[in-house]
């Protein structure tokens, strides 16, 4: 095999508010779910809901901000990543994750009936920064 090839493309909605935080090296980071359905029909009609956690870095964090709202409906395109780590009990966690490359949002209307919301420039969008 030449090589390897890492993409991942979802469609779904968010299942949360995105968390904000900044990282120790300075670098804005947006993490939340996307919750994706899969439907089938052998015989029974069935579906399956897969959740996936989802990382902004960077513009994209500040863009996931002011744009991601809860159940908001987006295409997500982006790099899997595996995370592993040890909590502060000696307990080891391990978890699959979506860096974000781009996204779009879907939405044709809010559900509140509000407008859609325009996509700004990341230069006009600020990060508020959160406890850790």
């Amino acid at each position: 095999m030449a090589g390897c090839y890492n993409k991942v493309t979802l469609v779904g909605r968010a299942t949360a508010e995105p968390t904000c935080d900044i990282m120790k090296t300075g670098y804005p980071r947006a993490r939340f779910g996307i919750a994706v359905n899969d439907t089938w029909k052998r015989g029974k009609k069935g579906v399956e809901t897969c959740f996936i956690d989802c990382v902004g870095m960077g513009t994209n964090a500040k863009l996931v901000a002011q744009l991601v709202h809860k159940a908001t409906y987006l295409l997500v395109d982006g790099r899997l990543r595996f995370d592993q780590w040890t909590d502060a009990e000696g307990r080891h966690h391990a978890r699959h994750s979506i860096t974000i490359d781009h996204f779009v949002l879907l939405d044709r209307k809010p559900a509140d009936g509000t407008p859609p919301r325009q996509q700004e420039s990341p230069d006009d969008l600020e990060l508020v920064e959160e406890p850790p």
